[in-house]
């Protein structure tokens, strides 16, 4: 069987970015006449056909914008309505949907957009729903002149996308509880979580000359959600005799299992075991006692990825892809 080419196909043949085809393919200006003959010659070659029967209901502005995300779990719906209010003020609605990591589902919202007309789409996490399906996909919006932002979407090199650092959050948070005594430091995460947070936790402890004991490292691909995750963790590394004193949660909502977890064994916080979490979600500085966590930049990170699809929507020029890396800041509480 005949593989179909792809506007990715044609781009990697001429050594070009998607986005700079998609101008081509679309008629769009500001495209340098010797590029523009490499990728006519690249769409040749190739037999590319574009869809345009797709491109011919995209005519209309509808003023729409579609984002993608993982779940409707705190940390995201906070995110999502940074994103709905900067988009309201720009003019456009937001049209909201989770993927809850199924690949069928994710066709299923990706198709949901192209039914809408949406202007652009933001897409978040897509990790766990990559396969050639969800590339074809994408790939039907870049041959449309659909313009994309990544929110957190760290397996999309063909857009520009919105990240935090998480590696440098997660050994900030460690070398915290270091420099408080702590020199037996648990982990709790899963694989929905960054694995770069989990990295971070190792390289902080192997930069200070601790050893990495992985029978106090709690890291899952179970599909329960976080809090029920921080909780059986909690429980399972107390069995026995544990001689951790402190917990790095890979997110808040594992945190506060935790927290569940070591008041039933009655232990304090941060008397027997300290906690530190990620993410600063609006319920962690009123929980008691109020966590201790890294504070990723949920407006500036929404507000950014706005900016930049608008900017792509209405610019006439090819906008190259990269990835826009924000800090993160550890927030000192109780915990």
């Amino acid at each position: 069987m005949k593989v179909k080419k792809t506007i990715k196909d044609v781009a990697r043949e001429a050594n070009v970015s998607i986005a700079t085809v998609s101008r081509v393919i679309n008629g769009k200006d500001k495209v340098k006449q010797e590029t523009r003959l490499k990728i006519l010659d690249a769409i040749e070659k190739m037999n590319f056909k574009p869809d345009y029967s797709a491109r011919s209901m995209k005519q209309k502005k509808t003023k729409m914008i579609g984002f993608i995300l993982p779940e409707l779990a705190s940390y995201w719906s906070e995110l999502a309505e940074v994103i709905q209010n900067a988009l309201w003020d720009k003019g456009y609605a937001l049209l909201l949907a989770s993927h809850n990591r199924e690949k069928d589902k994710i066709i299923s919202v990706l198709e949901l957009f192209e039914e809408r007309n949406v202007d652009g789409i933001i897409v978040g996490p897509l990790t766990h729903g990559m396969d050639e399906k969800v590339n074809e996909k994408l790939s039907t919006f870049y041959e449309n002149g659909i313009s994309m932002v990544g929110l957190q979407s760290q397996n999309l090199s063909d857009i520009i996308s919105v990240d935090v650092d998480h590696l440098g959050g997660a050994i900030n948070a460690v070398e915290y509880l270091i420099s408080r005594g702590h020199n037996s430091i648990a982990y709790i995460g899963t694989d929905r979580a960054s694995k770069q947070r989990e990295l971070g936790y190792k390289n902080c402890l192997m930069t200070n000359n601790i050893p990495i004991n992985e029978d106090i490292i709690y890291s899952t691909r179970n599909d329960a959600n976080f809090m029920e995750i921080g909780y059986k963790a909690v429980l399972e590394l107390l069995k026995g005799n544990p001689t951790f004193t402190a917990i790095f949660c890979a997110n808040d909502l594992i945190a506060y299992g935790a927290l569940n977890g070591i008041r039933e064994k009655k232990l304090l916080v941060p008397n027997d075991i300290s906690v530190v979490g990620f993410d600063d979600i609006s319920t962690s500085s009123i929980i008691s006692p109020s966590l201790t966590t890294i504070k990723q930049p949920i407006h500036e990170m929404g507000k950014t990825a706005v900016n930049i699809l608008i900017e792509q929507m209405e610019s006439s020029e090819s906008i190259a892809p990269r990835k826009i890396i924000l800090p993160t800041q550890l927030i000192k509480r109780d915990t």
